[in-house]
């Protein structure tokens, strides 16, 4: 009984997970900026952006500045945009790096978080930061099955005192 109760539980949070990205017809990709000043400098974007074509999204990018400059969000429906931040630890030789993704919806709040560790012996990190990426994007795919934009599942805009 305690197994049965248990697949039951985890596949209702399943269903109901993958269903989040339904209510959003756009994923809106922020830059990926460093205190150095450079930008994506793992190239990882691109590889962001392709997935998320393949699954039947719609894609564009923030700049620095959150202003779209790369494709075209949804401007008649903004709340079916869903803004991904994506963001990592500091890659050091021996140790793991964490590779986060927030997504946000129109009300600044967060949607869903996915984080994945990995950790190979490259001294640039970039391996690090792209198995982190790749476990993150394997586990967004597992979970979204087959997407279908729902508008009854998108948020609605709640202005915030």
């Amino acid at each position: 009984m305690k197994n049965i109760l248990f697949t039951l539980t985890f596949l209702i949070s399943f269903v109901s997970f993958g269903q989040k990205f339904n209510g959003y017809t756009h994923i809106v990709v922020e830059d990926i900026e460093y205190k150095d000043g450079s930008m994506d400098k793992y190239d990882l974007i691109p590889k962001i952006i392709k997935f998320f074509k393949k699954q039947g999204l719609n894609t564009a990018r923030l700049d620095e500045d959150y202003d779209l400059y790369e494709g075209e969000g949804n401007s008649d429906y903004p709340c079916a945009n869903l803004i991904l931040a994506i963001s990592h630890t500091v890659p050091t030789p021996g140790y793991a790096t964490e590779t986060t993704f927030e997504f946000f919806d129109c009300n600044d709040d967060e949607a869903m978080r996915f984080s994945a560790r990995a950790s190979t012996l490259s001294l640039t990190g970039k391996n690090d930061i792209t198995k982190g990426v790749k476990k993150i994007l394997k586990i967004i795919k597992s979970r979204i099955g087959k997407y279908n934009f729902n508008p009854r599942k998108t948020p609605e805009y709640s202005q915030k005192d």
